[in-house]
């Protein structure tokens, strides 16, 4: 049997609810307490966290109580915008609310002031305007607002039908009939204190009906509302693993001090990870868990196939990996998370790119056609807007081949070795994996270095001079130095491998793009990485904490690199040296795949971000 449904007001648990321009949250802790469940809730805030707790003291215990009955909450939401807020503009929603919407309180404007109204009419008109995208089939928008003078002169309704909305009801607004909510001022040092109600309604718009231009079922209809019914069980189910998962996530997250988890493989420990046991808890979520799609449209050599050798390896080696994969790959779609285009940008552009010609346009044809393919074939793009769909690339021009589709670009999850923050790549959704250079296609005679004491050489670069770092690298220290050696061509009978191994520090400046595989060379030569870049998130950042095992340098910073490097006292350095080698085992590219291993922090990344979302069918 399903969970009961409850009601309370206007509103009932069955309904996915948007709550805008919240207060101090006491609506939705009120909604949420009522259903039992907030899964269905998602709350906003045009305030951030910090701001929020500081004008509306009160919201913190609300918070607390949406948590942990599972309702997401965004800060920062502008409902001038908020169709376009990342994590929003993937989902519909039955009802969105808006109580008592306010332009904000200016000492020397009173409510009666045109200027004032105006503004408060512009921001109902955006409001509308955005919220009328976001309703699903039969949806309402429900703004409580005082209907006497001078709030009667912002004509909602008239607003209303200007964004395509019809007014379907209005009814009496009885705050009673919500235990626990308080009505706040909307900003200002009076923000925490309430306001007169009055004479107040709760005005209930529907979209305009439309009858032209419908589009006839293409099946019969009670088989599609049955197909329907069935794809939303499947969908609310993984909906509420993810959600359980998350939760045991938060409440691990807090929790710095607590008993580690027992592994017979491995415990992650210590400071090269931002929580350990929380990395833990959600490492072996994930491996009971998480389910990927991988869509079987498309034929080598341009999909499910990639390079396995050189600087792109990783793209090949996951592709390869996915396609054998029988842990984390599921063969049923409704059963996955999250569905992966297994197309390869290296091969688009090795196989479909002119040389001489140079048509960049291959790769949007490939790409728009695929993306069209499985949308048309399949429900599931078009149900989140890619927002559960992953691509991965390992090529400087995998930002650029999401490009041509709008919500693979700006909302499914991007794997990509070029991370640069500048091309917007969004921490949030996107995931940065490791560039690492194969030679011969694994690992044979990279792993390992001289011990600390037998580390003769302060630090090492050897590579060619592009981008906007390497110059001035050169500049100043290109072979002028006997403890820092850099080289554009290393000398005759030196060997580039055995210099990483028996340096202390391996320098690891961006070149044309911001990731570089020197990264992973100088961890697999357990060589602490000097890391010189400009908008670049590193790999696993979610998950290790970088300082702890790396050097981090400034571009301005580069005429005092030996000084820099020579003011770390050896005790530092050893302690640095030994978290690299800890840190090691989640770089190493193992065949088969092991347990916390480079292919395990991928889909770890992954699972990250699709707990960052929320799928409505």
């Amino acid at each position: 049997m399903g969970e009961k449904n409850r009601q309370i007001g206007h509103y009932s648990s069955s309904q996915k609810i948007l709550l805008v321009g919240e207060g101090d949250f006491s609506f939705s802790a009120c909604l949420a307490r009522a259903f039992c469940s907030a899964a269905n809730m998602v709350a906003t805030t045009l305030e951030s966290e910090d701001t929020l707790r500081t004008e509306h003291w009160s919201s913190e215990a609300h918070l607390e109580e949406l948590e942990r009955r599972g309702c997401l909450v965004l800060y920062e939401v502008d409902v001038y915008e908020m169709h376009q807020h990342p994590t929003l503009m993937c989902m519909k929603f039955d009802i969105i609310i808006f109580n008592f919407p306010h332009a904000g309180h200016y000492s020397w404007l009173c409510e009666r002031d045109d200027e004032l109204i105006q503004m408060h009419r512009d921001l109902l008109k955006a409001f509308f305007k955005s919220a009328r995208g976001m309703l699903s089939q039969g949806g309402e928008v429900h703004v409580s607002h005082r209907d006497d003078y001078p709030y009667d002169q912002w004509k909602l309704k008239e607003l209303a039908e200007k964004a395509g909305l019809v007014l379907k009801e209005k009814v009496w607004f009885e705050k009673s009939n919500y235990p626990g909510y308080h009505n706040k001022r909307g900003g200002g040092i009076q923000s925490n204190k309430k306001f007169p109600l009055n004479e107040c309604y709760t005005f209930k718009f529907s979209l305009k009906h439309e009858t032209s231009h419908e589009l006839k079922p293409a099946c019969n209809q009670t088989t599609s509302t049955l197909n329907k019914r069935k794809g939303d069980v499947n969908l609310e189910r993984l909906e509420a693993g993810l959600a359980t998962a998350r939760a045991l996530i938060r409440e691990a997250t807090s929790k710095f001090n607590q008993t580690a988890l027992e592994d017979a493989d491995y415990v992650p420990q210590g400071d090269i990870y931002r929580n350990a046991y929380a990395f833990h808890r959600s490492h072996l979520l994930m491996e009971s868990l998480f389910k990927i799609y991988v869509y079987e449209e498309g034929e080598p050599p341009i999909f499910h196939n990639g390079p396995c050798k050189n600087i792109y390896s990783m793209e090949g080696l996951f592709l390869s990996f996915m396609e054998t994969d029988t842990k984390f790959r599921t063969l049923d779609p409704d059963k996955a998370h999250v569905y992966f285009l297994p197309f390869s940008v290296v091969m688009i552009i090795e196989y479909l790119f002119h040389p001489i010609i140079r048509d960049k346009a291959v790769l949007e044809r490939t790409v728009v056609d695929y993306v069209r393919v499985v949308s048309n074939k399949y429900p599931f793009w078009n149900r989140s807007l890619g927002a559960d769909h992953v691509m991965l690339s390992c090529h400087d021009w995998g930002p650029r081949a999401t490009w041509y589709v709008k919500q693979l670009y700006f909302v499914a999850i991007r794997v990509l070795c070029n991370a640069n923050t500048s091309e917007h790549f969004n921490p949030k959704k996107d995931a940065s994996f490791p560039e690492i250079n194969l030679e011969t296609g694994d690992i044979t005679g990279l792993v390992g270095g001289l011990p600390p004491s037998e580390r003769t050489t302060l630090a090492f670069f050897a590579g060619r001079m592009h981008g906007r770092i390497r110059p001035l690298l050169f500049q100043h220290w290109k072979e002028k130095d006997k403890d820092l050696l850099v080289y554009e061509t290393l000398p005759e009978g030196v060997s580039y491998h055995d210099m990483l191994k028996k340096s202390k520090y391996c320098i690891c400046p961006s070149g044309h793009e911001v990731a570089s595989p020197r990264i992973a060379e100088a961890i697999y030569a357990e060589c602490v990485p000097v890391l010189i870049s400009q908008h670049y998130v590193l790999p696993f950042s979610d998950v290790l904490n970088w300082e702890f095992f790396s050097v981090q340098v400034s571009v301005s910073e580069i005429p005092h690199l030996k000084e820099i490097l020579m003011g770390i006292p050896e005790e530092q350095y050893r302690r640095m040296q030994k978290r690299v080698k800890q840190v090691q085992r989640h770089f190493v590219v193992n065949s088969p795949p092991k347990r916390f291993d480079v292919f395990h922090m991928i889909i770890h990344s992954i699972w990250l971000r699709r707990l960052n979302v929320r799928i409505y069918g």
